[in-house]
């Protein structure tokens, strides 16, 4: 049991660590808005990954408890996923406040768009790690919505602003419905149809 605490201490930090990442930049965002204006697609990505990393956090303890035998590569496979969506955190926004000329939108076009490769990889990684450590078969809705969430960040990347956006969006609704909406209780009402 000592273990169990321990890595959920570990991996707690390290979304905590994300958590305070995305508040301490949407606090430079703020202040700098006389500088700049935000950019609106670097916010929904934040808005993103702030939910994203509140899951995590609360699906945290479960999946510690689930693990029957403690080993190394057990540890490395559980704080991926944090040590990604961190990554993500720190990229997507700058921390601190604007300098006069600089710009959201053009440190996002440079730098924080490089956070949407760390987020594919967050949803890849659960495919992995579902298969190989929770013994989940990727079918259903197990593989589409994370393979959905894995694919809209990476397809924003490669894409020109304005359909970047709309993806932003559409992701940020997917993640939204993903997390507050059971989808065992989904499937019931529309098997019963």
């Amino acid at each position: 049991m000592p273990q169990f605490q321990w890595v959920l201490a570990v991996i707690g930090m390290m979304i905590g660590l994300g958590i305070a990442r995305i508040l301490t930049c949407l606090a430079a965002v703020v202040r700098s808005r006389n500088v700049s204006r935000p950019d609106w697609i670097s916010l929904v990505w934040a808005a993103s990954i702030f939910i994203m990393e509140l899951d995590l956090w609360w699906s945290l303890h479960d999946a510690v408890a689930a693990v029957k035998e403690w080993t190394f590569a057990v540890f490395l496979m559980l704080l991926i996923q944090p040590l990604l969506i961190f990554f993500a955190a720190v990229l997507v926004l700058p921390s601190t406040e604007l300098k006069i000329g600089e710009n959201y939108r053009e440190l996002y076009d440079r730098h924080g768009h490089w956070a949407l490769l760390a987020i594919s990889g967050y949803f890849l990684e659960m495919l992995v790690e579902n298969a190989l450590y929770w013994e989940i078969t990727p079918d259903g809705w197990t593989a589409i919505v994370p393979v959905t969430l894995a694919v809209l960040p990476m397809a924003a990347f490669f894409s020109p602003r304005r359909i970047h956006g709309v993806i932003a969006l559409v992701y940020f609704i997917i993640c939204v419905t993903f997390i507050f909406v059971d989808p065992n209780a989904w499937i019931e009402v529309h098997d019963m149809h």
